[in-house]
């Protein structure tokens, strides 16, 4: 195949005018319609201020937006008018402690001055999602794109990029230096000697091939392994550079090699915000910024950065007209994780870096979030699916499962990963490890790892406060039957049942930050022993209207496979009942339709041994109202008629069409 770069460049310049629209519609609505949307953050109070640097230190009460840690935000007095929103400093929110309430933002780049003076101890605040960066979401991807074509000159390692994305140059054997199967160094290596055959098989590819696919499902300890290969790198006086789309997967990689003396020194990039690495002495340098970096003579053996601190001195060396010849050769070998979320321009961004590649991730969970195109398709796939579908390269799959025991492997083995996928030894038998004979004993059933909960309820599309009040409940008794917080999930599709979840927990007396309640995008490469997954929905025009976004196979994958003991989702019959029908879905293509009878397989194979568990999801939630601080969302129809009519549907007669 030929790899064509303008359809790519196309999707970079619509993508960025898309965000770019949503956040100008959004901050031009009153207060209360951006909260609605989740953008806006109000009612922060300063409590104090650096007069230096202008940092802020804010106290809240509740956070409604989905504004986190390392999040742009537009910082005005709570009573800005819209139309001037855009016009206020930007900042970062720096820490985030919902425990105490408290809430830091530091001045953005180049604002400072903006800060001081401005704020006052006392003062109502209210913070807004910024407008997407021109030059980091558009112009650098851009720039790498016409950089990476030829246009600006072709240099040998701009031939190689475009022969691996095409698939007419394939993964060149090296020879040994040292790392490979029956040397004095590896015989010696009990961590080696520990891996798995598939393990290993992807071991000896990173480290024996100059390009190499890594393809990770859940929980096969595809991080572990990466340390390992970069270790081996080192070992050889490689220079290594680790690349991921966030910070979060980067630190974790970079955490990983630290657990390996033999690393002397690893370097992070930026990303201060976003989880700290600390505790290992001089063996860690923490650089602020890539130019910082960039400029310094002194080269880690392993260095972390996004695509954006990898490709920024090569967007200055092309300022200056050095064009194609000035391409760095800092690093040796770059490995890239989180691949099957990186989009293929940003993968690109990073890859001019060196010559040698390796990528680990995997196609059938997550793809990178867009907002013009199916996730996944056309240009809007990952760099991973794209090396594994369209410039048909090998990948070596980890085929054991560390996490998932023997019956929470069985589904997604079977649809996501042709049957390869099995449960490891030391995590077939496991169990939930809980002491109960309570109302929910029944949903809680250790012998059931996999268990459907269904709660009748119409007409719900991104709140159902009855699944909500079933999932607060059932925490509250997994809690006291000796199951830990900290090992306790809670997925939703939407914000708004997040949301509500933690009202809920709040009045059973959970307000820290365990049980996590998040939404698949957040708790993707996360774990726990327990996990409740609200599907939430009931409306069947809701359903029709975001059938590409909700029924992505990919993000129902790894809905299902975080539990490492239990997994349990609440739903409603209506939901499958009410999946939208061929002819319901204008211009459905097979791929939408694929993703429907995903969703249904699930539920056949759940059906049989679902509980019904309406009357106490009824009753739990009367027993929130009466607590007195909920305000639970009136139904349409109302509770009393939502629970007759569903009660009217018998077994029969809700099985998806």
């Amino acid at each position: 195949m030929t790899f064509d770069l303008s359809e790519f460049a196309s999707f970079v310049d619509l993508e960025f005018r898309a965000k770019f629209r949503a956040v100008i519609d959004q901050i031009s609505l009153p207060v209360a319609d951006r909260v609605d949307r989740y953008t806006c953050w109000p009612g922060l109070i300063v409590e104090a201020m650096d007069p230096d640097s202008g940092r802020l230190t804010l106290r809240f009460k509740t956070n409604p937006s989905k504004l986190r840690v390392g999040e742009y935000v537009y910082v005005n007095n709570l009573d800005v008018p819209p139309h001037q929103v855009i016009s206020g400093p930007e900042g970062v929110i720096e820490a985030l402690d919902t425990r105490q309430g408290i809430c830091r933002i530091r001045a953005g780049y180049r604002q400072v001055h903006r800060f001081l003076g401005r704020f006052r101890i006392g003062q109502k605040l209210v913070l807004d999602l910024t407008l997407p960066t021109v030059h980091l979401n558009r112009e650098m991807p851009l720039l790498a794109l016409r950089l990476v074509s030829g246009d600006l000159g072709d240099a040998p390692r701009l031939q190689r990029i475009r022969g691996l994305m095409s698939g007419e140059r394939r993964a060149q054997l090296l020879e040994d230096t040292g790392g490979a199967p029956g040397s004095g160094v590896e015989e010696g290596d009990p961590s080696l000697r520990r891996l798995t055959p598939s393990q290993r098989r992807a071991f000896d590819a990173a480290t024996r091939r100059d390009f190499a696919l890594i393809q990770g499902p859940p929980g096969t300890g595809k991080t572990h392994l990466l340390g390992l290969i970069v270790r081996d790198f080192v070992r050889r006086g490689m220079k290594v550079g680790v690349c991921a789309l966030t910070h979060h997967g980067i630190n974790n990689l970079l955490l990983e090699c630290l657990s390996h003396s033999d690393i002397p020194d690893v370097c992070k990039i930026g990303g201060r915000e976003h989880g700290r690495i600390e505790g290992h002495g001089s063996r860690l340098r923490l650089v602020k910024s890539p130019g910082a970096y960039f400029r310094s003579k002194t080269i880690p053996a392993v260095t972390g950065f996004t695509q954006h601190a990898a490709f920024s001195p090569v967007a200055r060396n092309l300022d200056s007209d050095a064009g194609a010849d000035a391409l760095p050769d800092r690093f040796d070998v770059l490995v890239f994780d989180e691949a099957g979320q990186l989009t293929v321009p940003a993968a690109l961004m990073a890859m001019v870096q060196a010559d040698r590649y390796v990528f680990a991730g995997d196609h059938k969970q997550l793809p990178p979030v867009v907002q013009t195109l199916r996730p996944g398709s056309g240009p809007a796939r990952s760099v991973f699916q794209h090396l594994v579908e369209q410039a048909d390269h090998e990948a070596f799959m980890l085929e054991e499962s560390f996490r998932l025991n023997d019956e929470l492997v069985r589904f997604p083995s079977e649809v996501f990963y042709g049957g390869r996928l099995v449960s490891a030894s030391s995590a077939k038998a496991r169990r939930l490890q809980l002491r109960t004979n309570q109302r929910f004993a029944d949903v809680l059933s250790p012998e059931a790892p996999s268990q459907l909960a269904l709660v009748r309820h119409d007409s719900r599309s991104q709140e159902a406060p009855e699944e909500a009040a079933l999932i607060a409940f059932l925490v509250k008794e997994a809690v006291e039957g000796g199951v830990p917080a900290e090992e306790i999930a809670v997925i939703a599709p939407h914000r708004r049942q997040n949301v509500k979840i933690r009202e809920f927990l709040g009045l059973l007396g959970f307000h820290g930050p365990h049980p996590q309640v998040d939404t698949v995008e957040r708790i993707q490469g996360q774990e726990r022993d327990l996990v409740f997954l609200s599907m939430t929905l009931s409306d069947r025009d809701a359903m029709a209207r975001g059938a590409e976004f909700l029924f992505l196979p990919n993000r129902f994958n790894v809905a299902i496979t975080r539990a490492r003991k239990k997994l349990v989702v609440t739903a409603s019959p209506a939901l499958f009942r009410a999946l939208p029908r061929p002819e319901a879905l204008v211009g459905a293509e097979p791929p939408l339709l694929d993703d429907l009878n995903v969703l249904k397989r699930w539920y056949f194979q759940h059906r049989t041994r679902a509980v019904d568990v309406t009357d106490r999801a009824f009753d739990a939630l009367s027993e929130l109202t009466r607590l007195g601080a909920a305000k639970v969302s009136p139904a349409t129809p109302s509770d009393a008629a939502t629970r007759t009519s569903a009660k009217q549907n018998s077994e029969s007669g809700f099985g998806p069409s």
